[in-house]
């Protein structure tokens, strides 16, 4: 009798746990900090309308971002594993002397996360919806790309950096049919980079103070995600 109420007992947990793996690719909007940067931005921008240049600035602060993630189940609704995204984000500053040529420059900046982490998920019953919630920590790989155009000279840079880095995640989905899942992803990433080098003469980015310059590329994410669960 023991043996039988053990094996079904078995049995009920292995039906909560019936999806071992899980899949989610996910995407949307973000936002990215740049503090530091977007100040220095603005210092620049106002000692040029000083100087009584013609001045025009586009700080960063919208971006986007698509990832994925997969989770081997631990124990009933909770999962381990791996997850990596892509974040993009552009800014651009120019100035024009009154007798002179415009001065451009445009910034794409570029981070890779690649984390580990915990989720868990609770479907609410008679409904078909999942709320999945996830901490996630790792190491983030971050590219500068600038682009200068001085009248008929263009010149590029290149400069990177890492850091490590952290994010909660949350999802809301709704079942299409008993694997897949879509619905909203939500979140927020922390992520300072502490110091940016110049790939070709390995100087690093300072701010006006003299102090290394930190891009910032903490921000909240709001996007939509498919799950798939096996």
């Amino acid at each position: 009798m023991k043996k039988i109420i053990v094996l079904m007992g078995l049995l009920a947990l292995g039906r909560q746990a019936e999806a071992i793996i899980g899949a989610s690719a996910f995407g949307g909007y973000t936002t990215l900090s740049m503090a530091s940067v977007n100040s220095e931005f603005s210092k620049s921008e106002k000692d040029d309308k000083d100087n009584n240049e013609t001045t025009a600035l586009t700080p960063f602060g919208s971006a986007y971002y698509v990832g994925a993630e997969a989770g081997l189940s631990l124990a009933p609704f909770l999962k381990a594993g791996p997850r990596v995204e892509y974040i993009h984000g552009s800014a651009s500053y120019s100035h024009t002397p009154l007798l002179g040529t415009a001065n451009k420059t445009t910034y794409d900046a570029e981070l890779v996360p690649v984390l580990l982490g915990l989720s868990a998920d609770v479907a609410l019953p008679g409904t078909g919806i999942t709320l999945k919630g996830g901490v996630y920590g790792g190491y983030g790989m971050a590219t500068l790309r600038s682009t200068n155009t001085n009248g008929s000279t263009t010149t590029n840079s290149t400069s990177t950096g890492a850091n490590f880095m952290g994010e909660i995640a949350a999802q809301v989905l709704l079942r299409l049919i008993p694997s897949v899942h879509l619905g909203l992803d939500l979140g927020y990433r922390m992520a300072d980079i502490a110091e940016m080098k110049d790939t070709k003469t390995d100087t690093t980015h300072k701010n006006s103070n003299g102090d290394n310059l930190h891009f910032d590329y903490s921000g909240f994410n709001i996007g939509a995600a498919a799950t798939l669960l096996f």
